[in-house]
């Protein structure tokens, strides 16, 4: 009976200090996003268009691809471009607000998935990480966005994101130099997440057994 409850404890202990291990890393990096709707070349375009045809309001729905830069100026470095839709969805023209779902698109396509309700008027809005693919696959998190810049007579803006990412699979570095996990790195990763996962049901599959025996002997 004390030899199994030893045994029990040791398995335990073993089992919490093995979860303790378990390789999380974190990904910190603030850029910016140029959207831009006005001009020939606009990187935003309105593919629906809202009851009201004048300005921007509610029901009008935005296809973008735009660029963005390590810093706020249009020529800054590039480190990819945010592609997918924005939609505004508040009724309210005192309280514009969009429903955005963006694909984050870095460098050998690893991408960053942000969908979430945008504020306008509010001077942070926080935006959920719904997953990743690439370097930073199984990625959740948030965005931090603030608008560092708008046209109010073109619609015009310049957005400074602050991406934050955890995740077993997420990588620390330059943007422009983030790839894809190679084979192994692949293996290896998909392994540890696996081993994470499971690894509550490994706990109550060994105290079901061992307290099954202690019954036993009971």
């Amino acid at each position: 009976m004390a030899s199994l409850r030893t045994n029990l404890l040791l398995l335990l202990s073993f089992a919490a200090a093995a979860a303790a291990a378990a390789p999380e890393t974190a990904t910190s990096m603030r850029f910016y996003m140029h959207d831009t709707v006005s001009g020939a070349s606009p990187s935003a375009v309105r593919v629906v268009r809202g009851p009201n045809s004048t300005g921007f309001s509610f029901g009008d729905v935005f296809v973008v691809d735009d660029p963005l830069t390590e810093g706020p100026a249009a020529d800054s470095r590039a480190v990819g471009r945010a592609q997918g839709f924005y939609a505004f969805v508040s009724r309210r023209a005192d309280a514009p607000a969009l429903l955005l779902s963006l694909n984050l698109v870095f460098a050998n396509a690893s991408t960053v998935e942000v969908v979430g309700h945008d504020l306008l008027s509010a001077p942070v809005r926080e935006l959920p990480v719904v997953g990743g693919s690439g370097a930073f696959r199984l990625a959740l998190g948030y965005v931090l966005a603030r608008t560092h810049k708008l046209d109010i007579s073109t619609g015009d803006a310049v957005l400074e994101w602050e991406l934050h990412l955890a995740g077993s699979n997420s990588k620390q570095g330059d943007l422009t130099a983030a790839t894809a996990p190679s084979t192994n790195e692949g293996s290896s990763s998909s392994s540890s997440a696996s081993y994470t996962v499971h690894l509550p049901l490994l706990f109550i599959f060994i105290v079901h057994v061992l307290t099954s025996k202690m019954e036993e002997e009971n």
